[in-house]
C-alpha cells in the first residue's frame, strides 16, 4: 500500500490546476477558436472594406485581443485558480499524506482526511508532474510525481489500469 506524505508547494496546485483547465471539455476547441479568430477578422475585413489599409486596421485589434486572451489571459486565468486553490489548501494545513491501495484513494490533511472509493474516482490522469484522482470536474486529489520513485510511479499506473479497466 503505497503511502506519500508531502507539503503541498503552489506548483503543485499549479501543475494540477493547469492539467484539469486543458482536459476540460471544449478547452481545446476554445483554444482553436482563440486562434482562427484573427484569420476569420482579416476574411471579414476584406470582404468589407476591400482595401489592404482598412483590413489591416481592422485585424489588428481583432488579433491583439485574440492573442492576448491566449497568451496572457489564458495563463492568468490557471495561476488566480491555481492561487485560490492553495489558500485554501493552506487553510487546511500543508501536510498532505496520499495512500493509494486496493480500495481506492485515501487524502489526509491536518483538517480531516477522506476516502474515494474505485468506483467513486471519476478518471485517473497522468501528467509529467503529477496523477490526477479525478471526483468530479474540477475536484481531484493530487498526488506529486516528486515525492515517489519510478518503482512507485509504477505500481501507481498498475493499481490504476486494474481497477479503472472496465
Amino acid at each position: 500500500m503505497p503511502t506519500f506524505t508531502f507539503d503541498q508547494q503552489q506548483d503543485d496546485v499549479c501543475d494540477a490546476t493547469r492539467a484539469m483547465i486543458s482536459i476540460q471539455p471544449g478547452a481545446r476547441v476554445a483554444g482553436a477558436m482563440l486562434l482562427l479568430l484573427p484569420l476569420l477578422g482579416l476574411v471579414s475585413a476584406l470582404m468589407l472594406h476591400w482595401k489592404a489599409g482598412a483590413a489591416v486596421r481592422t485585424l489588428l485589434p481583432v488579433a491583439v485581443g485574440a492573442w492576448g486572451m491566449l497568451f496572457v489571459g489564458r495563463p492568468l486565468s490557471c495561476w488566480w485558480m491555481a492561487r485560490s486553490a492553495q489558500r485554501a489548501a493552506e487553510a487546511a494545513g500543508p501536510r498532505r499524506t496520499v495512500i493509494v491501495d486496493d480500495a481506492g484513494v485515501e487524502l489526509q490533511t491536518p483538517g480531516g482526511s477522506g476516502r474515494l472509493r474505485w468506483n467513486e474516482v471519476a478518471r485517473v490522469d497522468e501528467t509529467r508532474r503529477l496523477f490526477l484522482f479525478h471526483v468530479s470536474p474540477g475536484r481531484a486529489v493530487m498526488l506529486p510525481k516528486r515525492v515517489m520513485s519510478e518503482t512507485e510511479a509504477e505500481g501507481i499506473r498498475g493499481i490504476v489500469r486494474q481497477r479503472t479497466s472496465g
